[in-house]
């Protein structure tokens, strides 16, 4: 298959160079001058639902060369209230009148609860799915199912957002950090943080007075932080048995979840996790194909929709884990083997998926 790729410039749409370059080979498509099928990668759909580009590629409907537009995800697309969405849609059908039948939307997110009207959506993984396979081809080189660990978690965090220092701050206060391997902040070049630091909001918490010192893992060396912090710390994961997540995005709805490649990491490395994501977050895995780990972990916290509460009990049963002893961490783990496999199982054939419904997308 082969579709034109077009950008609009400045703020509208942000693409990753990276993933223009890599994620269309990937999935089986072929990037080049193409009068039929035109496909944009976006992360901000309100930007570009009043674009002059739309507006151009109207003109090109018209004509009747132009047969398909494809306004693909590239990464979270953080659409949450029916309002946008009206905006949206009243948007491209003001642009594209009686083309409108011949757009398709994939969004990267889950909701339960939106109206898109006549516009064509389909939910998808964007271009985390290379992202994933690609920690899942890396897999391959080690013993995943490895029995000889010496920590109860691993848990990496990049970004500082507000909810990520809570946990640091949480970890240090009770003393927490000795069971794990950790990574906080690497992609800021300040060696302490404070709440000033803070990106993305403050998540509706009360600021933190504690300076908070960045930490990278001792056999990392971050040459290029938006490809390599995507990748898997294999030597630090298989020394612990479970994994501590946080998403990117934290809505309080349970009818919504905001995805990102977080959500997925520890399928991907066959690790039972804790995560913390939007209220909707178990419902989406689960829809997902995904059994939840909830004879190792209380997860009733996940289902809050008030977010201090659901991130009280995030690190709550992070802290009730912390305390057993590492060979009954060791028991919990072996007895979860088979569901282990089933979720890895599951995410391969999701990705496998994901380049399909891709390629179906031109269709």
């Amino acid at each position: 298959m082969k579709c034109s790729f077009l950008r609009q410039s400045g703020y509208d749409v942000k693409v990753n160079e990276g993933n223009l370059q890599t994620f269309p080979k990937w999935a089986g498509v072929t990037i080049e001058n193409n009068d039929e099928n035109v496909l944009i990668f976006f992360n901000n759909l309100m930007e570009l639902s009043n674009s002059n580009l739309l507006k151009e590629l109207k003109i090109k409907f018209d004509k009747g060369g132009l047969k398909r537009l494809i306004l693909f995800s590239e990464d979270m697309d953080f659409i949450q209230n029916q309002s946008t969405i009206d905006t949206i849609v009243k948007n491209l059908n003001d642009i594209f009148q009686n083309h409108i039948d011949k757009i398709k939307i994939t969004l990267l997110s889950k909701s339960w609860n939106l109206n898109w009207g006549n516009i064509f959506t389909s939910n998808n993984l964007g271009c985390l799915s290379m992202v994933i396979d690609r920690n899942i081809q890396l897999g391959k080189n080690y013993n995943l199912l490895n029995l000889s660990r010496e920590k109860h978690f691993i848990t990496t965090q990049n970004a500082p957002r507000a909810s990520r220092i809570y946990l640091y701050d949480f970890l240090i206060k009770n003393n927490l950090l000795d069971k794990f391997e950790y990574s906080f902040f690497v992609t800021q070049n300040k060696e302490y943080l404070m709440w000033q630091d803070v990106i993305g909001g403050n998540d509706g918490l009360q600021p933190l007075t504690g300076k908070y010192l960045k930490k990278n893992f001792d056999n990392e060396n971050i040459v290029n932080p938006l490809e390599d912090l995507q990748l898997v710390n294999f030597t630090k994961e298989l020394n612990t048995y479970f994994s501590v997540l946080m998403e990117t995005s934290y809505c309080t709805s349970e009818n919504y979840y905001g995805i990102s490649e977080k959500s997925f990491k520890g399928f991907s490395i066959k690790k039972p996790f804790l995560l913390f994501a939007s209220a909707g977050a178990y419902k989406g895995l689960t829809e997902l194909g995904f059994k939840m780990y909830d004879n190792i972990f209380d997860l009733s916290y996940m289902h809050k929709t008030s977010h201090y509460e659901r991130l009280e009990g995030f690190t709550n049963e992070i802290k009730r884990i912390c305390e057993l002893p590492i060979n009954e961490i060791q028991k919990l783990y072996i007895d979860n083997l088979e569901t282990i496999e089933y979720n890895y199982n599951n995410l391969t054939n999701l990705i496998k998926k994901e380049k399909s419904d891709f390629l179906n997308l031109f269709w």
